[in-house]
């Protein structure tokens, strides 16, 4: 069986895209818009609903989460930069 782990951040692309920019201190300049693939998904969404089930609650809200994951990354360049 598939147990999606979620939460309740539903966002844009462009709306990710920002919150990553702000935590990785980048703006808009960072970023190189491309034409949308053939076939692009619009909507991208997990349920969660199985694992809820079996009690899982998100304890992270996800903006303190995606700050955490990009400070990790900034410490460990030398594991996923090699």
């Amino acid at each position: 069986e598939v147990y999606h782990i979620a939460g309740t951040a539903e966002l844009t692309n462009k709306e990710l895209t920002a919150r990553l920019l702000e935590a990785c201190g980048r703006d808009w300049d960072s970023v190189r818009h491309v034409e949308d693939r053939k076939g692009h998904d619009r909507r991208y969404s997990l349920d969660d609903s199985k694992l809820r089930a079996l009690g899982y609650r998100p304890e992270i809200p996800f903006d303190q989460g995606l700050k955490d994951t990009v400070r990790w990354y900034a410490e460990h360049r030398d594991w996923w930069a090699a």
